[in-house]
């Protein structure tokens, strides 16, 4: 299997829907579970065994939520400096997108896992602000293909 292969198969499984995992991770399940309860005849380790599963698929579930909760916001904000301003402060992105749960260590978060795209600045009275990383600004300034 080549890497791009690997990769374009990550991606599938990053960009599915939590229905499309929980299918695909029942399905598995069934299948292993079938595989195993043919060699181990315990009835303990099959409930063990499916306890593990339910966590593993909540876990996993809200894991999922959490990751597209911080792509959401980087996706806004993104779009709300590429339309309005090159920069802006953290209360001004409340106030904008009137959500609390904009607070000043989730947009930190958000800053340290997408640097490509967001970078941290002050603004003017010393206020911490969000701005386009360098090579975000350089596809704002580059000139569009025709």
């Amino acid at each position: 299997m080549k890497l791009k292969e690997v990769r374009s198969a990550a991606d599938m499984i990053l960009n599915a829907s939590n229905t499309e995992v929980a299918i695909v991770s029942l399905l598995v399940y069934v299948s292993v579970l079938g595989g195993v309860s043919i060699l181990i005849k315990s009835s303990v380790f099959l409930l063990v065994f499916t306890a593990i599963y339910i966590v593993a698929i909540i876990v996993l579930i809200f894991g999922r939520i959490h990751e597209k909760k911080f792509s959401l916001a980087r996706d806004r904000i993104l779009i709300f400096l590429r339309t309005k301003f090159i920069r802006v402060g953290y209360e001004r992105l409340r106030r904008h997108f009137n959500d609390p749960s904009y607070t000043d260590t989730f947009i930190k978060k958000l800053l340290k896992k997408y640097p490509k795209e967001l970078k941290s600045c002050i603004m003017k009275g010393g206020a911490p602000g969000i701005t386009l990383a360098p090579d975000e600004l350089q596809k704002l300034k580059a000139p569009k293909k025709q």
